[in-house]
């Protein structure tokens, strides 16, 4: 008689055991480690993280208002406790203020951004695509400013704010400065007061859309405006300068 044990036989298909030959001889199952690449979460310098801290607030800002804006909120946004946010920031007022500079940072105003012998019709560029030229939707860029410029009292962040838009005005004075420079400018044209122009451009067509009326840009009327301003700006033909819209 012979004392061989049979083999059981293998079961193949849905009831196969993981890691067992199927019919067609391959292994089922975990591959091995040398098969899968091994992936290395890199790891974020103190300024990314504290950048990614201030977008995050900035974007909560806007769907949340000020006093909705908690660091539990900040936290889940970026996957991480609320205890490793106080590693970059000693409590939420500094979170929120460093989510005002992510206004400036977003406005891509910079003179040094802009290389063109026709620094006026940049500008004219700029404004045609205020709407889609930030990054994220205008939706997501204006709301957090109106909310912070609206923000409690207490909280001094309206008055941040308005520093921060100094520095967004600036920015457009000093590119208009240029243009006057390479002569694409009216020399009498007072930056300043091109650069408040073009920034209540840019909030007309934000608020228009935050009250639902796309149609100031649908139809082309902001687009009429931003002719109009820059049109302004340009040397006269005639070599007489003018102050004012005409």
């Amino acid at each position: 008689m012979s004392t061989d044990i049979p083999e059981p036989a293998r079961r193949t298909g849905k009831g196969a055991a993981p890691g067992r030959s199927e019919g067609n001889g391959k292994k089922r199952g975990r591959p091995s480690s040398e098969t899968v690449p091994q992936r290395t979460r890199a790891r974020r310098s103190q300024a990314e993280r504290r950048e990614q801290i201030a977008r995050a607030t900035y974007k909560l800002v806007g769907q949340h208002g000020v006093r909705g804006t908690t660091v539990q909120l900040i936290a889940e946004a970026i996957g991480v406790t609320p205890q490793a946010l106080y590693a970059h920031f000693s409590n939420r007022y500094e979170m929120l203020v460093a989510a005002l500079d992510c206004y400036y940072d977003m406005a891509r105003l910079r003179p040094d951004h802009f290389s063109s012998p026709n620094i006026r019709e940049d500008l004219r560029q700029l404004l045609y695509r205020h709407v889609e030229d930030k990054g994220l939707d205008l939706m997501s860029f204006a709301s957090p400013h109106f909310e912070f410029v609206v923000a409690p009292r207490d909280m001094d962040l309206a008055k941040r704010f308005g520093e921060v838009q100094l520095k967004v005005l600036e920015s457009v004075a000093a590119l208009i400065e240029q243009g006057q420079q390479q002569g694409s400018i009216r020399k009498d044209l007072d930056p300043m007061v091109g650069a408040w122009r073009t920034a209540a451009f840019a909030w007309t067509e934000e608020i228009a859309l935050l009250i639902g009326r796309d149609e100031y840009i649908s139809k082309g009327y902001s687009r009429d405006l931003a002719d109009l301003l820059i049109d302004d700006m340009a040397p006269r033909a005639d070599g007489e300068d003018r102050n004012d819209l005409t």
